[in-house]
């Protein structure tokens, strides 16, 4: 379902359809959300993301973290909206289609 990305103050996913709140609760797949929803095209680097979230790991590592995140944040959308988070070779983007 579409969801409406409410960032300021408290961050806040809504499924649009009823209006219930999405529980989102790692804080860095939130960070992540937030960061992709704030660029022009709604996407980033894996490379870019994974050293900003991770500025103390190594590259391996970091990308490993980001990925880890990645999979918690697909399964606490799996009922909500399966396919927001897009993930194509080097880059990790937002489908507009499914976000406000």
């Amino acid at each position: 379902g579409k969801l409406s990305l409410r960032l300021i103050g408290a961050f806040q996913l809504v499924l649009e359809s009823d209006h219930r709140l999405v529980n989102v609760k790692n804080k860095k797949a939130r960070a992540l959300l937030a960061y992709l929803a704030m660029q022009q095209d709604l996407s980033a680097p894996r490379t870019k993301l994974a050293n900003m979230f991770w500025p103390d790991c190594t590259d391996a590592n970091a990308r490993h973290s980001l990925r880890q995140c990645l999979v918690s944040l697909r399964k606490e959308l799996h009922g909500v909206s399966p396919d927001l988070v897009q993930v194509s070779g080097e880059t990790i983007a937002l489908d507009a289609q499914f976000i406000e």
